[in-house]
């Protein structure tokens, strides 16, 4: 007979999640280094666009 092997040790567990709670430490850096528009200023340009048409490009795959 073959002795059990637990698959989920400490050791896969951080091996396989490294990656995602890096991209949320980022996330979490990157946030906090933001800063508010100041007060009146909402960052969109104060005329009417004028674009009549859009063209949409949905390019599935990878480069």
């Amino acid at each position: 007979m073959s002795e059990y092997q637990d698959p989920h040790t400490r050791r896969t567990f951080l091996a396989r999640t490294s990656c995602g709670l890096g991209a949320a430490t980022l996330a979490h850096l990157f946030a906090s280094r933001t800063t508010a528009p100041a007060a009146g200023l909402s960052g969109f340009p104060n005329f009417t666009p004028k674009a009549k048409r859009v063209i949409y490009l949905f390019m599935n795959g990878a480069p």
